[in-house]
């Protein structure tokens, strides 16, 4: 005997957490070397989908900061070999976040500690898998920013000036500092960031300056310039 043909009818509407069934039928015609028989069929046989699993889901950048846009990285498999879509829901010190339900995760409210989980569901056209949790990430410290630049200028006296500024993205207190490499004399206060040179005869020439701004929590950046002193008319 021979099978000549199957059909399937279409899926109940799907329901959460659920993989409704679908119906098959199977027909079947005998022969022999002489004549055929009657078509029979076995008459609807129910099966139910597979529902989708994610194998492994985390968060990127591993190392995120208070400015990062976190995203989701997920894989996931289908037994059926149906197309998967995912629901999001991204968690902040325990609690949801209001809307927060998309692939990417830009929240300008983020801090230095903020702890994140993402909350993931796959699901096919007929129902939806387990869902799955990442592993908590913590938001890590930002390194000061210098936002000032030293500008040219005119020396009407032996005293160089250069008021630094700087501010931090998680308002840490910030320290400066001047690297071995500056001038011999120059001085930057460590709490308000003003380089004063008093420049003396030997000062003439080109200085390569390098200003160090760091935080309580190991972030630092720096700014290097350099600052060329011209010998006086004679």
């Amino acid at each position: 005997m021979f099978i000549v043909g199957c059909t399937e009818e279409a899926p109940e509407k799907p329901i959460a957490g659920k993989t409704p069934p679908s119906e098959r039928s199977t027909q079947v015609t005998p022969s022999d070397s002489k004549m055929q028989g009657k078509e029979a069929s076995s008459g609807p046989v129910r099966t139910r989908n597979s529902a989708p699993t994610v194998t492994s889901v985390s968060i990127e950048p591993e190392l995120p900061r208070m400015n990062s846009t976190l995203k989701a990285r997920i894989e996931a498999s289908d037994p059926d070999g149906d197309t998967i879509s995912f629901s999001y829901q991204w968690v902040k010190n325990g609690d949801e976040l209001i809307g927060e339900t998309s692939e990417t995760l830009v929240d300008t409210t983020l801090k230095k500690g903020d702890k994140i989980v993402l909350h993931v569901s796959p699901y096919d056209i007929a129902g939806t898998g387990e869902e799955a949790i990442s592993q908590e990430i913590v938001i890590l410290n930002s390194a000061p920013v210098i936002t000032s630049s030293p500008k040219a200028q005119k020396m009407k006296s032996a005293l160089y000036t250069y008021q630094l500024v700087a501010e931090d993205p998680d308002g840490d207190p910030i320290t400066f500092s001047l690297s071995p490499s500056s001038p011999r004399g120059m001085t930057i206060d460590p709490q308000t960031g003003l380089i004063q040179w008093k420049v003396g005869r030997d000062g003439a020439g080109t200085h390569t300056i390098e200003i160090i701004a760091a935080d309580d929590d190991k972030g630092r950046c720096t700014q290097k310039y350099s600052l060329t002193i011209r010998k006086p008319k004679s």
